[in-house]
């Protein structure tokens, strides 16, 4: 009996002892923990990308839906006059031309980096396939600090585009995202 016991208490052991060295937890740990986010995550929006007004736009089938109903169309149309035709026209148009967008980057704050207080923001410039894949990236502003710089890079990497629709076709295009902001809350 006892000869089982002390490998299952150096295991035991060995786990624990492990798990402290991994650092703080949730729950236990610094206060730089508790008061700092684990997460820096970037949702674009086109706005802000590309300084574009987001204006809801119809899928295909409902706009062929609605160039075939005409009864829809006469009762819009009575309602507003041309304002709907003009509408509609804005809306093909936006469905044979969008601007690249990405859709999630999610770039994690090293921990190195809280650790050692580094702060700043950082920007950066990509090449999209008319695929919607990655094809290059180019921090266009460094924050001073290579490690947050490589963590952007890596969220980009990892991410996922929408290619830009030109004359109606996916077409490879450049994207500025940012700013990715790394900041120490108290």
């Amino acid at each position: 009996m006892k000869n089982a016991f002390l490998p299952f208490l150096l295991f035991s052991l060995l786990v624990h002892g492990i798990l402290l060295l991994t650092g703080p937890r949730e729950g236990r740990g610094s206060e730089l923990d508790k008061r700092t986010p684990l997460r820096a995550v970037y949702r674009s929006q086109k706005e802000k990308i590309t300084g574009f007004k987001v204006e809801k736009i119809h899928d295909s089938d409902t706009l062929q839906n609605l160039n075939r109903n005409p009864s829809f169309r006469d009762r819009e149309a009575s309602e507003k006059g041309s304002v709907q035709e003009d509408a509609l026209l804005l809306e093909n148009r936006a469905l044979k031309e969008s601007p690249a967008s990405a859709l999630e980057i999610d770039v994690h704050y090293p921990y190195l980096s809280r650790k050692n207080n580094e702060e700043g923001e950082v920007w950066a410039e990509v090449l999209i396939s008319p695929e919607g894949r990655l094809l290059e990236a180019v921090i266009t502003q460094s924050s001073g600090f290579p490690r947050l710089d490589k963590a952007v890079l890596k969220g980009i990497r990892e991410g996922r585009f929408k290619p830009a629709i030109k004359e109606g076709a996916p077409s490879e295009s450049r994207l500025l995202l940012g700013p990715f902001r790394f900041c120490l809350k108290d």
